[in-house]
């Protein structure tokens, strides 16, 4: 009987695992110096400074994939708009199929970036692929000497009310933030599984609002349950919960 129900168990998991056919992303994004990343609070990194930039580049498809173009481009931000500064396309000749639990990554490296300025610097890495599935984890943002920019700082760090909290059709999340930082605003399930990205970047300091409207990452309405909504932002950190009622 144990094999039979383990068995079915099986069956039950391979019948309800579906993987996008087209979905590569960059899931990281790191530099052979050991500079730190999206830190206002480390000392700058002045003119001349060089960052050798190593993006991990990840297949979720169910189909192998060639010729993946993976671009990295650099932003002055200090610049009114963003200037772009530095940019370079690399080519991954091949990227395996993902099977059940697994994918396939490689890691992609990029020439040297010297540092124009003691200015403050976007870093942008993304996968070009046509007809991705997913476009939501295509693209990892970082960025180097945010303090370079002064904020005036009228609000405090917030993961603040969210209404409403019995979820029906959408609730709306705010949040607040003292200055300009990288904010990552997500909701999980009770077993620690990631739903939905939110907010996944770069925001100004205020206040701010999302709406969350009961769908996942791939655009489906989630089914009733409890679910957390978590902010990080610097080393600010906050969980509230909600209830999504059929």
């Amino acid at each position: 009987m144990r094999h039979l129900i383990a068995g079915i168990t099986i069956v039950f998991l391979l019948a309800s695992y579906t993987a996008l056919s087209l979905d590569v992303g960059v899931i990281d994004l790191t530099n052979e110096e050991g500079h730190e990343w999206n830190n206002i609070w480390t000392d700058s990194y002045p003119e001349g400074t060089e960052f050798t930039c190593v993006a991990a580049v990840e297949n979720f498809g169910s189909e192998p994939q060639h010729d993946v173009q993976v671009s990295l481009k650099i932003y002055d931000v200090t610049m009114e708009p963003d200037s772009l500064v530095w940019q370079d396309t690399e080519v991954v000749g091949r990227l395996e199929k993902r099977s059940i639990g697994e994918s396939d990554q490689i890691e992609v490296r990029f020439p040297v970036f010297n540092v124009p300025s003691d200015d403050w610097f976007r870093f942008e890495c993304r996968t070009e692929l046509d007809d991705d599935e997913d476009p939501e984890n295509d693209k990892y943002t970082t960025n180097v000497n945010m303090a370079t920019v002064e904020e005036c700082i009228e609000y405090a760090y917030m993961l603040e009310s969210i209404v409403p909290d019995s979820v029906f059709v959408s609730t709306r999340i705010s949040y607040a933030i003292p200055w300009t930082t990288h904010v990552s605003l997500t909701v999980w399930d009770v077993r620690d599984k990631l739903i939905r990205t939110l907010v996944e970047g770069i925001e100004g300091p205020g206040r701010h609002i999302v709406t969350w409207d009961r769908k996942n990452n791939r655009g489906r309405k989630v089914s009733a349950g409890i679910y957390l909504v978590c902010m990080e932002a610097d080393e600010f950190e906050a969980t509230r919960k909600v209830v999504v009622i059929d």
